[in-house]
């Protein structure tokens, strides 16, 4: 036995020797503690360290968030009046389940894509940008509780049975065929909630859902609400159904508060919900030309209006030169819709090269200012930002309280022609799909369609806490965006997607399709054939 350890050193020398090598690049603590870590450690946590945590939670997430003050003015989202609210609603959990659920809930009430609680699969959280991360999430035990954490946001999310989401569409909160009830009913419209008025409702500080601004019907909404049949807290909803009838049910809503409350489902009123028949939908694919459908998105040419269309959805795959060959085959005379609604952001790197160099024609370069927290002001001088970035910069000023500074990126340009470019946007662009449309606008002919963006176009300034009892690890954006209007980019036209529309998208085509190219559009979206009827109506004035 000893003689066969003897010869196996070597070959354990040679693999610890090849895992030093790659650290830089591969960083190596967390390939041991993927390779060693076998059961997560459990958190116990008492009522003391519950408290203590979601305080140093709180404090860290208003100290170093700049425009904290600007989503209370004018989000709704007043973290510093609920503070106390939320440190009560940490006293009031039973268990870690429970506890998880309040932070997790509370995380809502911060408006950005990119402050999140971070989960130990997430590597994305590991990188470069998150400038701390290293420091933060380096150790076996920091790694063990992110597993444990992340175990019981799996268990906590198992418990939402017959979930259903009452989305926010042009003025009114509606679903089709929701689980709640059977998936039956159709287009069911949520009213009111316990004699309340929803519009009313929803500026509860315990209801949860991203906080947005609708300017065409001049209102704060909630982008979601989330109903189920058995967890959170019990409440009367009046809906209304299609044909205009009202009819109440016990149902359950997620609040900040929510997994505190679990009773069973009381009524649900099936018998008013018959099920609706829809016909099948006829798709004409007569004149569209398709040039590319794959991961990145889908391209296509619509000979019957003259016009180019693109969907990206996202600038982060692996399939960009596909995508940007696609544009690059795209007739130069017409005109070119984008669509960056359902983008899920990415890297500028993508945007630039195999979006924005075979769409522009000339070279550019974009800059965009932002200010952010302190806290990270000495990151900017570590060597592996260079190594990262080929070709993005950050030009630094410091000040007591916040650095300001200028991002910018470069594009080559590389189209034939100045076409016009008309972007589709609305509130599920965000992050790089938000500098996209920015960068449409502000440097090519780019005309934006639709509802304000989520915002976020500049969200390099990501930075990383661990919570001192529980281990839990949270990701902020702590920068705000300077370059355009609230963090978010206003559209040129505004349009917003109507109920009909709603419902058509929702309605069962096909299982084996897929309604977001471009043909099925043409069939539900009101959005992108108002657009067409622009396009149409601009070009035959220019002639």
């Amino acid at each position: 036995m000893k003689k066969k350890l003897i010869t196996a050193i070597p070959a354990i020398l040679l693999f610890i020797a090849v895992l030093f090598t790659i650290e830089k690049r591969y960083e190596l603590s967390f390939m041991f503690q993927k390779a060693f870590t076998v059961n997560p450690k459990e958190a116990v946590l008492s009522e003391s360290d519950k408290i203590e945590d979601v305080r140093y939670f709180m404090d860290t997430i208003l100290e170093y968030t700049p425009c904290i003050d600007y989503y209370a003015e004018n989000m709704g989202y007043d973290l510093k009046k609920n503070y106390d609210y939320y440190v009560e609603c940490i006293k009031n959990t039973n268990n870690n389940e429970d506890f998880f659920s309040v932070i997790e809930m509370i995380s809502d009430d911060i408006p950005s894509c990119h402050t999140s609680i971070v989960c130990y699969e997430y590597d994305s959280v590991f990188s470069s940008g998150h400038y701390n991360a290293e420091k933060i999430c380096g150790s076996k035990d920091a790694y063990a509780y992110s597993m444990y954490w992340d175990s019981v946001c799996d268990s906590n999310r198992d418990i939402l049975v017959d979930a259903s989401s009452f989305r926010y569409v042009d003025g009114a909160y509606l679903a089709y065929n929701p689980a709640i009830f059977g998936g039956k009913g159709g287009l069911i419209e949520l009213v009111g909630i316990d004699g309340i008025v929803i519009d009313e409702y929803v500026k509860n500080p315990m209801v949860t859902g991203e906080y947005c601004y609708d300017s065409c019907n001049d209102k704060i909404y909630r982008y979601s609400l989330r109903m189920n049949n058995s967890v959170g807290k019990r409440v009367e909803a009046e809906f209304r159904k299609a044909d205009g009838m009202l009819f109440t049910a016990d149902v359950y809503i997620q609040t900040k508060d929510a997994s505190l409350d679990r009773g069973t489902y009381i009524k649900g009123n099936h018998e008013l919900l018959d099920a609706e028949e829809h016909s099948a939908v006829s798709i004409d694919f007569e004149g569209i030309n398709e040039i590319y459908n794959g991961e990145a998105g889908y391209i296509c040419e619509d000979t019957n209006n003259s016009v180019s269309y693109i969907w990206i959805a996202n600038f982060s795959n692996l399939d960009g030169e596909a995508l940007r060959d696609g544009i690059c085959r795209l007739n130069p005379d017409n005109p070119v819709i984008v669509d960056l609604r359902m983008n899920s952001g990415g890297r500028t790197e993508y945007l630039s090269e195999y979006v924005l160099s075979p769409l522009l024609k000339d070279d550019i370069r974009v800059d965009m200012d932002f200010r952010s927290v302190s806290l990270i002001r000495n990151a900017f001088s570590e060597s592996h930002w260079n190594e990262k970035r080929k070709f993005e910069k950050t030009v630094i000023n410091s000040t007591d309280e916040y650095i300001y500074g200028r991002r910018y990126f470069h594009v080559d340009g590389t189209a034939d022609t100045d076409r016009k470019i008309y972007v589709i946007i609305d509130n599920t662009s965000y992050s790089a799909s938000d500098t996209a449309a920015y960068v449409l606008q502000r440097y090519g002919n780019g005309i934006l369609v639709g509802s304000e963006t989520a915002g976020e176009g500049m969200c390099d300034i990501t930075y990383v806490f661990k919570m001192p009892n529980s281990g839990i690890i949270f990701k902020v954006n702590g920068s705000e965006s300077l370059y355009s209007e609230s963090n978010c980019t206003a559209p040129d036209i505004y349009i917003n997607q109507s109920a009909e529309s709603f419902v058509k998208f929702r309605q069962c085509l096909a299982p084996d399709t897929n309604i977001l190219n471009y043909p099925y559009k043409l069939c539900w979206d009101n959005v992108l054939i108002e657009t067409l009827e622009i396009i149409k109506e601009k070009e035959t004035a220019e002639e």
